[in-house]
């Protein structure tokens, strides 16, 4: 058994031997080349838009903006908060005198 084992490791070591040894003479070929900031400003076209802007928090990832949800709409606006919406319920048309006791210039929209 121990036989087996001691031949294993052999093997085992040299197969690493051997792969350190061939991964060490490619990786000139396949390593790029060091990027340097005056490398990256001559590959980099004048008219390339920048990764990082003023509205960088605004735009989410890839371009997409985020904070648009509420698109307000005034019809609904008045005929659920409105002066005839007030005025035709009970409830509402104690808000409007409590309004108009209190001095407001606008008692509803």
């Amino acid at each position: 058994m121990s036989l087996f084992l001691s031949a294993l490791r052999a093997t085992t070591a040299v197969r690493a031997g051997s792969l350190a040894a061939t991964t060490s003479s490619l990786l000139p070929r396949l390593a790029p080349p060091a990027l340097t900031p005056a490398a990256v400003a001559m590959r980099t076209p004048l008219s390339a838009p920048m990764a990082y802007g003023p509205f960088t928090g605004v735009l989410g990832a890839r371009g997409v903006k985020f904070g648009t949800e509420y698109q307000p709409s005034i019809i609904r606006r008045k005929r659920k908060w409105g002066f005839l919406a007030r005025a035709n319920s009970k409830a509402g048309r104690k808000i409007l005198h409590r309004r108009m006791l209190k001095g407001r210039k606008y008692l509803s929209h």
